[in-house]
């Protein structure tokens, strides 16, 4: 950085100041209260985040409880595994997806 500011202390020795520092990209955008706030509102943002996800969670736990003489019922029926698979798989693809574009709106 010395030799960069003595170059250009040549070419235009009139704007330049003498000497340089050099300091972090991050420094320059937000003050030390503004970066704790927003860390604090991050930590505060993932927790709320967590108790979405538990509560989805417990709620597929509660539905695959009750659901077991449905599936007993069309396993019964000839229901392959495969195709209860499916089932499922399709139950909480439709779950997350309606999930995730409630949580962009």
């Amino acid at each position: 950085m010395d030799l960069l500011t003595r170059r250009i202390a040549q070419d235009h020795p009139i704007r330049t100041r003498p000497g340089s520092q050099v300091e972090d990209l991050k420094n320059d955008f937000l003050p030390n209260r503004t970066r704790s706030t927003l860390w604090l509102l991050m930590g505060a943002v993932g927790f709320v985040l967590l108790i979405a996800c538990v509560n989805v969670a417990n709620l597929l736990w509660r539905r695959a409880r009750c659901g077991a003489r449905k599936v007993a019922v069309r396993a019964s029926l000839g229901a392959t595994r495969r195709q209860l698979f499916a089932q499922f798989l399709t139950e909480s693809l439709a779950l997350a997806t309606v999930g995730g574009v409630a949580g962009m709106v």
